[in-house]
């Protein structure tokens, strides 16, 4: 023990004799393990951790693939969305997203935020459910069926004040008129940072038929069965 402190002693001596030599040496030992720890969290974070969802490793990106350029991944139509999910056999869940530009309006202060438009089975695909009010169901799908929003915390807390009784409110999306139905919990993050409100989309809604992005994007995400092989 005595040996110890003889050591600590020594070090403080050395320290106060070359104040800057000993500035210089801890602001370097304290780069170097800083450095050390952000490349430890930025490679942690984008191969090892995963995504941040029950059973994540079941969870996988569905593309097309030009056999020109196997590199290249292509988005799947709305069509092809629609007759893929009729037609497979081999997976739990197929959902369909698509991420944009959202116009909130009918509100005290019309606010724009980047949204995602999804297929009503995503969040149950995912395996998340709203903080409050409740998730996307089936018929929201279907044809001719009303627009449905969950919000993103954020929004609901600097556009609505953190008011639960939002839900059931009928606001305008893009022109068009959308219930609130819930809201995420605070930092969900899917499938980007700080996404303002997801709002259900089909193969058959209008904007669907209509517009080109909507026919030519729609990226897909499955839940594979858990007796599939990886």
């Amino acid at each position: 023990m005595s040996t110890v402190l003889e050591e600590i002693r020594f070090a403080f001596r050395s320290l106060k004799q070359s104040p800057i030599l000993s500035v210089v040496a801890i602001l370097t030992l304290g780069l170097g393990i800083g450095m050390n720890a952000l490349m430890f969290s930025l490679v942690y974070g984008a191969l090892y951790r995963g995504l941040p969802f029950p059973e994540e490793d079941r969870i996988v990106r569905v593309s097309w693939i030009d056999p020109s350029a196997p590199n290249a991944w292509l988005n799947i139509s709305v069509r092809d969305y629609a007759d893929l999910n009729a037609q497979q056999t081999t997976i739990q869940d197929l959902a369909g997203l698509y991420t944009g530009t959202v116009n909130l309006s009918g509100i005290d202060r019309p606010i724009r935020y980047d949204g995602v438009f999804m297929t009503p089975n995503g969040f149950e695909s995912l395996g998340v459910q709203p903080v409050l009010g409740r998730s996307f169901i089936p018929e929201e799908g279907l044809p001719g069926a009303p627009l449905s929003l969950i919000l993103g915390h954020h929004v609901w807390e600097d556009t609505f004040g953190s008011d639960p009784g939002v839900l059931g409110r009928v606001i305008r999306v893009n022109g068009e008129e959308a219930t609130i139905v819930g809201v995420m919990e605070a930092g969900f993050r899917f499938p980007d940072v700080r996404m303002g409100g997801w709002q259900t989309v089909s193969p058959w809604n209008r904007w669907s038929q209509s517009s080109p992005a909507w026919r030519s994007v729609m990226p897909g995400f499955v839940r594979r069965p858990t007796s599939s092989c990886p």
